[in-house]
């Protein structure tokens, strides 16, 4: 009995041993030899991975991918009396990391020019404007092109998709601006997704008050696209640079 109980023992205490790998015997200079022992590595921690609903995480994974694209950007705010006030309106063209922004209403670059389109140049941090349109405001500054301030967009329809979190959910298809869209919601954020480019039609934060919904901020991407040419992106050939 008692050697049944010290085999167990036995057992027991190699089982609790840390699990070892032997490599290549050593001999040491007195020619006795031993063997080399390293203890097994820790398990590493498996690193979280985003998982979306397959419907969402399709769609965002091919917005993501555009390089190319086209909309009509409009954002609002609501003020603390209610009222709501636009704090963008443009045409954007998106090609790479060149942006180009289109006003419908001329704006000043200095106290005598103004100048209704811009073109951004990301990586090099650079601008310069221009008047594309011929109006009264652009009389002047037509047909030339002046180095002016860099413009960064308040955030682009591919900043909103990579903020969308796994725990989106799917409320429904919607049709918007003539196109099909999914619409996801997460926390007080709701997002028409176009079912076609996968790029978003609009964004919504919204609270909840006395029971019912106030929007907070709107972005809407209307006329979207993504046949954006080069000619988009590039100052008309015959446009004079005034200054550098």
């Amino acid at each position: 009995m008692k050697k049944v109980v010290l085999v167990g023992m036995l057992l027991l205490l190699i089982a609790c041993q840390p699990v070892v790998d032997e490599i290549d015997v050593v001999t040491d200079t007195d020619g006795t030899k031993d063997k080399q022992i390293i203890e097994a590595p820790e398990a590493q921690e498996t690193p979280s991975v985003q998982v979306y609903q397959q419907n969402i995480g399709q769609l965002l994974e091919r917005g993501k991918k555009r390089t190319s694209y086209h909309y009509v950007f409009g954002y609002k705010v609501r003020d603390s009396f209610g009222n709501y006030r636009e704090e963008a309106g443009y045409e954007v063209f998106v090609q790479g990391d060149k942006v180009r922004k289109s006003y419908l209403e001329p704006r000043r670059l200095d106290l005598e020019l103004f100048y209704d389109n811009i073109y951004l140049d990301n990586t090099a941090g650079t601008a310069v404007a221009t008047c594309v349109k011929r109006n009264i405001l652009c009389e002047s500054s037509y047909e030339k092109v002046y180095t002016a301030e860099f413009e960064e967009l308040p955030f682009t329809a591919i900043d909103l998709l990579e903020k969308v979190p796994p725990e989106a959910n799917i409320v429904g298809d919607r049709s918007l601006y003539g196109r099909s869209a999914l619409l996801i919601e997460y926390g007080r954020q709701r997002m028409y997704i176009d079912t076609y480019y996968g790029l978003p039609l609009k964004h919504e934060v919204f609270k909840i008050e006395n029971g019912e919904e106030v929007i907070l901020e709107e972005s809407t991407f209307t006329r979207l696209s993504i046949d954006v040419k080069d000619s988009d992106m590039s100052v008309p050939e015959e446009y004079v640079l005034v200054n550098s």
